[in-house]
């Protein structure tokens, strides 16, 4: 049953995808404008607690560099690596939560759990050979690919470049296709060193995935 928002008429399933989406993109600019003004409140703390104590100009500069480090690398990096998690969560979610709809709604016989591979991959076999929605040609497709392998570089690995072959040439690829956006922090031959992600990428992401199921759910009938 479509839900009525002002004048028009959303398919809930719909609303559902786009709601999550707009929520990411808030969440997304609020940290960014959030951490500056959380790095200011922290050091002038410290900065109060070291007047008070009476601690010596040494110790103070080296708690303010603590906490500097963590507000300028460490909690963006979390921040963005957990944005890019939930993104590639909310494909494969919807992706799936769309194909189950779509079987209800058409009669279909077939699961998409009757085919293997990964969840991502049962859903592009399901819409390709089931649908009849050739979602593997759309062309955010690829990109969606490359989401999902920064997840596993991020969530398998820790973000870091890693000691294998394979692995190092997927980091490359990415690195070499978004290099104004991802980038790696340390030595470019060190397996240790980690990716950078920048919140412009994380918004390419979302836009490149807004566009994909508003493309999907035209295709699909439901908008």
């Amino acid at each position: 049953m479509a839900v009525r928002i002002g004048e028009f008429d959303y398919d809930p399933f719909i609303l559902e995808t786009l709601t999550w989406l707009s929520i990411v993109r808030t969440y997304l600019a609020e940290v960014e404008t959030t951490i500056p003004e959380a790095k200011r409140r922290a050091i002038k703390r410290v900065s109060e607690i070291a007047k008070r104590q009476k601690r010596d100009q040494h110790t103070l500069e080296y708690e303010i560099e603590i906490r500097e480090s963590r507000f300028d690398s460490d909690f963006p990096k979390l921040l963005r690596y957990s944005i890019v998690t939930l993104l590639h969560t909310i494909v494969k979610t919807q992706l799936i939560r769309l194909a189950k709809y779509l079987k209800e709604e058409k009669k279909l016989s077939l699961r998409i759990k009757d085919f293997r591979g990964t969840p991502i991959e049962q859903a592009k076999l399901y819409f390709n050979k089931v649908v009849n929605l050739n979602v593997s040609g759309d062309r955010a497709w690829r990109e969606l690919r490359d989401l999902a392998e920064l997840r596993n570089i991020i969530v398998h690995r820790g973000g870091v470049r890693g000691a294998d072959e394979e692995h190092q040439k997927t980091v490359g690829r990415l690195i070499e296709k978004y290099k104004r956006d991802l980038r790696l922090l340390g030595s470019k031959d060190s397996p240790d060193s980690e990716v950078k992600v920048s919140p412009a990428l994380c918004r390419r992401f979302l836009d490149t995935i807004e566009q994909f199921f508003h493309r999907l759910f035209q295709a699909s009938g439901l908008e």
